[in-house]
């Protein structure tokens, strides 16, 4: 028996294509009538991993285990994102080509052709968690809860056919229609481009749409051993209270931003998509002291502390954040700051060895602040 391993090149030298072929031709109407199942329990990679090796069914079963653990959890996020883009078939063999793609969010619809069987595979995909927010990483929100083929057409559906078709299937199915149920990732309102005609969105739809970044861009591209230089230099600024007695401030999520950027993602694109997309949970993320271990399991909240003070103008809020790092051993206090006027500022303060000496720090700050703020 060959040792499966999880590599695409592997699967791809070993899949048995004929067999897989003849497997995801199981439509779900023609899957078991008593228990509801749909082959490979609703994920198409279950058939190909089954198609892989020539172990038997205990085999199976401890491999798909094995898929779910977390040294495989890379490679699963990479097969999860090729499943929803509608590029996992054309990838496995080039019998298929990816002829349409429409990402819903949390739902995307692939139209595949195949050489083999001339005829269009619709490939369905559901990643249900993508906007749950209570899912903190990047593996969690990609989770695929179904990917499988939902119909076959003899004929090649243009743009505009395939999403009439979509509506109108999830309309007989009773699936309800929200305002950004049709709405992409990257914000691509298809049912306001299909309500202003065939023209208008075929048209659309042909253009070359450009990625728009998202936060799981940042986790991915993230610089760790870059961040943390910035983040360093950060801590040099001599923090003065409020915050803004600089020529150019420090800035985290800048540093962050920065730590990100490559040959593909410039800084400016990166920032204004971050902003579009994923703005709001920045913001909360900042706030709640969880923005870089969100980026990175070498950071972890260790504790946080709120104060706020009144001025003539209004109130003033102080967040300090102490955020241990592993990788050098290390606590950095995160200073988040806010005021009525709108003025805010988020930067790496002081980098200490201890979290008691940590926590000192920030109570010899709040006298600081305490003592401040009597005048007014």
């Amino acid at each position: 028996m060959n040792k499966f391993k999880f590599d695409f090149n592997y699967i791809i030298k070993n899949l048995n294509k004929k067999n897989f072929l003849k497997d995801i031709y199981v439509l779900e109407k023609d899957s078991n009538k008593v228990s509801g199942d749909k082959y490979g329990g609703g994920d198409m990679f279950f058939k190909v991993i089954r198609n892989s090796f020539d172990g038997d069914d205990d085999a199976y079963g401890i491999l798909l285990e094995e898929y779910d653990d977390k040294k495989n959890q890379e490679f699963k996020l990479k097969i999860n994102k090729h499943q929803f883009d509608g590029t996992l078939l054309p990838k496995l063999s080039d019998n298929f080509k990816l002829e349409q793609n429409f990402d819903f969010g949390i739902e995307s619809h692939s139209l595949i052709s195949s050489k083999i069987q001339k005829n269009y595979l619709y490939v369905y995909c559901d990643r249900g968690g993508f906007w749950n927010e209570r899912l903190t990483t990047i593996y969690q929100k990609h989770h695929l809860v179904d990917n499988y083929v939902k119909e076959i057409f003899k004929k090649k559906l243009n743009s505009y056919e395939f999403f009439e078709y979509i509506i109108k299937r999830d309309k007989k199915e009773g699936m309800p229609h929200h305002y950004n149920s049709y709405t992409s990732t990257g914000g691509i309102d298809y049912y306001d481009l299909y309500k202003k005609g065939k023209s208008n969105f075929s048209e659309e739809t042909s253009k070359k749409i450009y990625k728009t970044f998202i936060f799981d861009d940042l986790v991915q591209n993230f610089d760790l051993k870059k961040f943390i230089k910035l983040l360093d230099i950060e801590c040099k600024y001599k923090t003065t209270y409020p915050p803004f007695d600089y020529k150019k401030p420090p800035n985290l999520y800048d540093d962050l931003i920065t730590s990100c950027v490559n040959k593909d993602m410039s800084f400016k694109k990166l920032m204004k998509d971050i902003h579009k997309s994923s703005g709001d949970l920045i913001h909360s993320a900042i706030e709640s002291g969880t923005l870089l271990p969100r980026i990175n399991n070498n950071f972890k909240l260790e504790k946080d502390f709120l104060e706020s003070f009144e001025t003539q103008t209004g109130t003033d809020f102080y967040g300090f954040q102490i955020i241990s790092s592993k990788i050098n051993n290390c606590l950095y206090i995160l200073l988040d700051y806010g005021d009525s006027l709108g003025n805010q500022i988020f930067y790496c303060i002081k980098k200490l060895k201890r979290k008691d000496l940590a926590i000192k720090f920030v109570k010899e700050e709040y006298k600081k602040l305490k003592k401040n703020y009597e005048k007014f």
